[in-house]
């Protein structure tokens, strides 16, 4: 059979992700979606998935479903973030709780799967039944082959546009098929943590950690467990002091003025930095206005003028809105040596008075308002 065009395309598409932001530091990467109800894989296809979703609309979405059950998987993830910044996993719940939530649009975090389509159970009869038609595919194994071939390559794209710094992955089972979806050729490593198995694969931007399924007898179901591997993730991201021939086998950890925000420059060769976090020029944008969506745009990870704006503009939920150019002048300004003369400059104005004003507007000639 001929594969279903839509389905193609759908597949191709951020199908199967719960969303968040793509250009997050953290993300979360599972298997599939599993559902336990039949769904209408044919309507689903109809959705568009060009652009990643925004499945939770609340902090506690994050936590529980609709019916009030809660989500292992989410819980897990936060338990293993809340460790690895050196506090108790029994403070995700304050992880989950702050603004912007996580899985967000404007958050740091991204959650995805790896191949597009749910499943109730898995089997020859109901794959006939409810997948054959709409996929074009004759089996789910020719339907795992075609995704790897198609599907993945959209994967690797992601990871080259967001760059995140870590990828949890959940299931052991499909290590193989998470390094080839992610594009990541480092060396895997293996280790035993609280009687559990870690898997973890790193290049020079991003480490790929495979854990085991929370919902398992065996698996990362304990605090203690999940403390003891957050704690081992931590570890492997810190900066490692390379000297001679060795290297690190990690990727590497940008700390302070190590993490550089590449923007090309008109008058000097330099390059900017920012640390991370929020608001990290430490200038007072007005709420709404691009100054403010340009900070909210930063984070730990070096980023092109280029891709700040398209971070800026997915927050912003407007296409073309900031400028590459607009971020530039924004983070020159602010550089503690390169924005120097901009500053003076804006300060000799007899109109620096007025609050309202902000610098873009007397230096650039910028439209929109700032």
């Amino acid at each position: 059979m001929a594969v279903n065009p839509t389905f193609a395309k759908w597949a191709k598409g951020f199908s199967g992700c719960d969303g968040g932001n793509l250009k997050g530091s953290i993300w979360l990467c599972g298997i599939e979606w599993g559902m336990g109800k039949d769904h209408d894989l044919a309507k689903e296809m109809t959705r568009s998935v060009s652009r990643p979703p925004q499945l939770y609309k609340t902090a506690d979405d994050v936590l529980r479903s609709p019916e009030g059950n809660p989500y292992p998987f989410n819980r897990m993830f936060l338990k293993l973030v809340a460790a690895m910044r050196g506090r108790s996993v029994e403070d995700y719940i304050e992880l989950a709780s702050g603004q912007p939530f996580p899985f967000h649009r404007n958050s740091d975090y991204f959650k995805l799967n790896l191949f597009p389509v749910a499943f109730q159970k898995v089997s020859a009869a109901l794959w006939d039944k409810h997948y054959r038609k709409a996929t074009g595919l004759s089996s789910r194994s020719e339907y795992i082959q075609w995704c790897r071939e198609n599907r993945f390559p959209a994967v690797r794209s992601w990871v080259r546009r967001g760059r995140p710094r870590l990828i949890v992955s959940v299931g052991l089972s499909e290590v193989e098929n998470f390094k080839e979806a992610f594009g990541i050729k480092g060396q895997e490593h293996e280790e035993i943590i609280d009687r559990r198995r870690l898997a973890w694969f790193a290049d020079e931007t991003t480490l790929a950690a495979v854990v085991p399924f929370p919902t398992s007898p065996s698996g990362l179901n304990s605090n203690q467990a999940i403390q003891a591997f957050g704690d081992r993730l931590a570890e492997i991201m810190k900066p490692t002091r390379r000297s001679g021939t060795g290297s690190s086998s990690g990727p590497p950890a940008r700390t302070g003025s190590d993490r550089p925000l590449t923007v090309s420059m008109s008058k000097a060769s330099d390059s900017l930095s920012a640390s991370d976090g929020w608001n990290q020029t430490y200038s007072n944008p007005q709420a709404g206005k691009q100054t403010e969506i340009i900070e909210r745009a930063l984070s730990d990870n070096p980023r092109t003028p280029e891709e700040l704006a398209e971070i800026a503009n997915l927050i912003a939920d407007l296409d073309d809105y900031v400028k590459p150019k607009r971020v530039t002048q924004h983070l020159t300004y602010h550089h503690e040596s390169l924005g120097g003369a901009e500053r003076q400059a804006w300060s000799a104005k007899p109109d620096t008075t007025d609050p309202t004003l902000e610098w873009p507007l007397v230096l650039t000639e910028v439209n929109e308002a700032s």
